[in-house]
């Protein structure tokens, strides 16, 4: 799903440099303003969506994994095609620092709390720098389609 976000917004973007460059050749006004507004929603919208991406490959390569306690799946903040999102979320506990984190995996759009009922450890690679940086490990649930 967050491909083919990724990949709509992205055509906003590449429609709105289209429009710019016509805004070159003709000086209209509201060719320039048009474009904007397209750059603006297409690439203000997959590029945060592209580097979220990136940091969470890097992470699953290089980041450091640890065993965090399942807590909960919450209805996440996203809809499509009114379908909601679910979000798995778990704690770890610093016993260095003596500080709990809690993490949040990326939107899945099934409910997976019967997959997770016997669950009681998930795996999140993290970048021990910035604890920020994570990604959770839920290879392990059937893919579904949506």
């Amino acid at each position: 799903m967050e491909r083919f976000m990724i990949g709509f917004m992205s055509l906003f973007g590449i429609i709105g440099i289209g429009i710019l460059i016509g805004f070159y050749y003709t000086r209209e006004p509201v060719m320039f303003a048009v474009g904007a507004m397209f750059c603006l929603a297409g690439w203000g919208g997959s590029i945060p969506l592209i580097r979220k991406r990136s940091i969470q490959k890097r992470i699953r390569e290089q980041g450091v994994a640890i065993q965090t306690e399942f807590v909960e799946v919450i209805l996440g903040d996203a809809s499509f095609n009114n379908q909601d999102g679910y979000v798995v979320r778990t704690k770890w506990l610093d016993v260095e620092n003596n500080i709990l984190y809690y993490f949040s995996s990326n939107i899945l759009w099934y409910n997976p709390e019967k997959e997770l009922k016997d669950i009681e450890m998930i795996t999140v690679f993290v970048n021990p720098k910035n604890l920020k940086q994570n990604y959770m490990d839920l290879e392990f649930l059937p893919k579904r389609v949506v």
